[in-house]
């Protein structure tokens, strides 16, 4: 079976509670970048076995003239990191890109270029948004020696021994249920990898990860109808009651408070 990671997208490191339900955590640095001090010393605060993937942030691959240009102001900006990579030393490191970058040969050559710089002794993954098709993303994936990030909920899981999942809030899907999360498990599972990396990027992602996880340990227990639980179905519609929401904006804040 799958060895399967499943966790959240959060911007601080873990708390005792997430640690004690989860063992992965992907880490996003939207505005703030920390010094390399402090991530190190997030680091060696996890306990051993913990997996975590560390989300490029974008003022690392973007130029002024555009994404992935590795022009003077990014090539300055490049050794944070270079020294957060050393201090968090992640298990997977993810590129996201955005509609800016396009399947034409100029792009292409761009990415190749940026990512023989950055991290090429990781296990790299990219998740790029547009116009892109999965064929193309799967064989320029495969020429580049990269994984790519897929949404379980859009596209089956790519071929490998290794895949990385994204299961995000975003549009019309305001919220991820009990449907979508056996779906998306369901989508990892019989993809064969090897090994898989799950991350829920949502408001309410520290709860629907663990949702994720307890799901998975009970198809690793043996429960062969765990996928298909009508029960488990109808209780999506349980995260509409108050008190339920009121544990999840707690468990949340909790995250939020970090360590």
């Amino acid at each position: 079976m799958t060895r399967v990671f499943v966790g959240a997208a959060i911007e601080r490191p873990p708390s005792p509670r997430y640690l004690r339900a989860l063992g992965f955590a992907e880490l996003v640095f939207p505005t703030h970048l920390p010094k390399a001090s402090t991530l190190k010393r997030w680091r060696a605060a996890l306990p051993e076995g913990f997996r975590v993937a560390m989300q490029i942030p974008p003022s690392m691959c973007t130029s002024e003239q555009g994404p992935l240009r590795l022009e003077p102001d990014l090539l300055e900006r490049l050794p944070w990191l270079d020294q957060a990579i050393e201090a968090i030393d992640p298990d997977v490191l993810l590129l996201r890109t955005d509609r800016r970058l396009t399947p034409g040969r100029r792009d292409r050559a761009r990415l190749a270029s940026y990512l023989e710089r950055v991290g090429p002794d990781r296990l790299r993954a990219w998740s790029p948004r547009g116009v892109w098709e999965p064929e193309e993303v799967a064989t320029l994936c495969e020429e580049l020696g990269i994984v790519h990030a897929f949404d379980p909920l859009q596209s089956p899981a790519p071929v490998g021994t290794r895949t990385y999942a994204r299961i995000e809030a975003m549009g019309g899907r305001t919220r991820i249920g009990e449907g979508m999360l056996l779906e998306a498990l369901e989508a990892v599972l019989i993809s064969g990898a090897e090994e898989a990396y799950v991350c829920v990027h949502s408001p309410r992602s520290f709860r629907e990860a663990s949702r994720l996880k307890a799901l998975f340990d009970e198809v690793a227990a043996g429960d062969e109808d765990a996928l298909d639980d009508e029960d488990a179905l109808d209780d999506e519609d349980a995260l509409d009651d108050e008190d339920e929401l009121d544990d999840e904006d707690e468990l949340d804040d909790e995250l939020d408070d970090g360590a």
